[in-house]
């Protein structure tokens, strides 16, 4: 067995006998320092937490658009009916994108893409999967993988207290 990397865990804080709140963190020492105050009565194993990846499809536009929308559907339907899929949708071409930044307060719109690259962001999965070697499996059965690319990120929670 190769070496083994865990990149988060769930935590259960008891409420009452009726009540309990699960999270995933995928910071432990941060958990711990954030929510110091609070007892935990257990510790889930990664593996049992679902986490959400986003599989971003690259590649370059005219080979990607000779892949079949009906095979990218078929393919999304199979991950819904295994209950991974949570989402995904394909991009029109590069050049109807708009890119705006904001510097020092000044709005400034460009016609076209962030970055002159040879491929392009063509679409996303969204997904979910026990740890990424799982969600490795799921891209590679993403069809524009066999004439582009499949960028695999882990979803994170914005960050708000409250």
């Amino acid at each position: 067995m190769g070496p083994v990397s865990i990149v988060g865990f769930a935590m259960v804080v008891d409420r009452g006998p009726a009540c309990s709140t699960m999270w995933y963190e995928h910071d432990p020492l941060q958990a711990l320092r954030r929510h110091k105050h609070l007892q935990f009565s257990k510790f889930i194993q990664p593996a049992e937490v679902m986490m959400k990846y986003v599989c971003l499809v690259y590649g370059e536009e005219e080979a990607i658009r000779g892949v079949d929308d009906k095979v990218c559907a078929a393919y999304g339907q199979e991950l819904q009916e295994r209950g991974v899929y949570l989402g995904g949708q394909p991009l029109m071409s590069v050049e109807t994108a708009t890119t705006v930044r904001v510097r020092r307060g000044e709005v400034t719109v460009t016609d076209g893409p962030f970055a002159e690259t040879k491929e392009q962001l063509a679409g996303f999965y969204l997904i979910e999967a026990r740890d990424l070697n799982e969600a490795i499996r799921i891209a590679s059965g993403i069809p524009p993988a066999q004439v582009g690319s499949i960028e695999i990120r882990p979803a994170r929670e914005l960050e708000v207290e409250g």
